[in-house]
């Protein structure tokens, strides 16, 4: 995400949400910055409508957020705006930057845990290696435009342009 306004962030996540969060999204051929940098507001739209959690709760939170032990490093680059929004969104819902993106993170990585869907990276690597995994028989392919027969072309005058050897084809 090169850009005058881009902004590289620093979060601290559980180590092994970060190594399946690498090991996913180079599977996929995906980068992280992309994928997250370009889904964020989605997320953050959604944590707008949840409630602030009390001064107590918050603080219980920040404190937990403090330790770092099974943590890992987790660098990002987000737009300045974007980047904005999620401190100013965390600080009213009073919970840290680093436990919000743990907790993207763990969706991207495991999906919902009560099973209402299943891993958005496990999806869009099916997607990508398998582009035709959901596809029914119901309708044309796209492919089989590539497939015509003789029948085809003959009920098509004048597609062949004068001085083609067809069967050279």
């Amino acid at each position: 995400m090169k850009s005058s306004t881009a902004t590289r962030i620093t979060a601290w996540i559980e180590a092994d949400l970060l190594a399946a969060l690498t090991e996913k999204t180079r599977a996929a051929g995906v980068s992280k910055d992309r994928l997250i940098g370009g889904s964020l507001s989605t997320e953050l739209d959604y944590l707008e409508t949840l409630p602030p959690n009390s001064e107590r709760v918050a603080g219980f939170l920040r404190a937990l957020g403090r330790a770092n032990k099974g943590k890992a490093r987790f660098n990002l680059t987000l737009t300045q705006e974007v980047a904005l929004r999620m401190d100013t969104l965390c600080e009213e819902k009073g919970v840290t930057r680093d436990q919000f993106l743990s907790e993207y993170v763990r969706f991207l990585v495991e999906g919902d845990p009560a099973g209402s869907c299943v891993s958005p990276l496990d999806m869009a690597y099916r997607l990508l290696v398998d582009p035709r995994f959901d596809y029914t028989d119901e309708h044309e392919h796209p492919y089989d435009a590539l497939s015509l027969s003789d029948e085809v072309i003959d009920l098509i005058p004048g597609i062949l342009k004068e001085g083609v050897d067809v069967e050279r084809q």
